[in-house]
């Protein structure tokens, strides 16, 4: 039975460890700072990017890589021995990274299938775990798939923004486009679901929009894995992780989401990705 190659992107967030443990490509997204590129999670260093953010003049722009870049990576994967890849990547409404990946797997003549994860950061990495757990167990690939698909179902992300001056300017999310003017002062609780950004609560202060994002997280109920996601919030992503033992049935990651991301949600945003059981 063919073996199944598992790649994805840089937005996945994953720790340094699951690309090993799994064996795992990932493929870094692109930032330009100042006309200077970085490969996403190689060049830059997270935190220094956040300290940095709100002085950088023009603003960080962010884009996915080339298809080359990602036909290296499936050519490498298959010439490794694996029988056929897995590439799943971040929701198509918040980048081009599935699509081009997808331009780029029609080059291999079926041997690479693309899988649109609906979602990103975590929302996306515990996908890619899943379908990678399913192909060290030798799964064929309609299995591996629909490990993924499966997880896609059980996966939950909420996050609070801290400002809006990032988000408005990236564009990503149209119905704020129209309503930034209302809302230039709150703090925004957003979900993604379907691939989509919906609002959840907006407050004029960090402490109620995090009590309102957690009331979100506990109306999920039981967590099979949980990750505190953050941008230059450690400390309070620390105290999140603590708030979500009680619920998880594994210990939850701590993250300090990619460039990528931060790039749009600015500095001292405050998320929760969960797979639920």
């Amino acid at each position: 039975m063919d073996r199944i190659a598992i790649v994805t992107d840089s937005t996945a967030d994953l720790e340094p460890g699951d690309a090993g443990r799994w064996s795992i490509t990932i493929v870094p997204a692109v930032l330009t700072i100042a006309g200077r590129t970085f490969r996403d999670g190689a060049e830059i260093v997270r935190s220094d990017f956040y300290r940095r953010l709100p002085e950088l003049r023009p603003v960080p722009t962010t884009a996915a890589p080339s298809p080359a870049v990602f036909s290296e990576a499936f050519e490498g994967a298959l010439a490794a021995g694996a029988g056929r890849v897995l590439s799943l990547h971040t929701s198509t409404h918040f980048s081009s990274l599935f699509e081009i990946a997808r331009q780029a797997a029609a080059d291999f003549e079926g041997k690479v299938s693309v899988f649109d994860s609906q979602q990103t950061s975590m929302g996306l990495g515990f996908q890619v775990l899943a379908a990678a757990e399913a192909a060290e167990q030798g799964a064929p690939l309609d299995q591996v798939i629909e490990a993924a698909r499966h997880a896609r179902e059980k996966v939950r992300l909420v996050a609070m923004v801290d400002t809006l001056r990032y988000l408005r300017r990236s564009g990503r999310v149209g119905w704020l486009r129209a309503e930034v003017g209302e809302l230039l002062h709150m703090r925004l609780v957003v979900e993604v679901r379907n691939g989509l950004v919906e609002r959840i609560a907006q407050e004029r202060t960090r402490g109620r929009a995090r009590r309102a994002m957690m009331a979100r997280v506990s109306s999920w109920g039981r967590l099979a894995a949980a990750a505190a996601l953050h941008t230059s919030a450690g400390q309070e992503a620390e105290d999140l992780a603590g708030d979500l033992a009680a619920a998880c049935e594994i210990r939850p990651r701590i993250v300090e989401a990619t460039t990528i991301i931060g790039t749009h949600v600015g500095p001292n945003a405050l998320g929760v990705a969960a797979l639920l059981p």
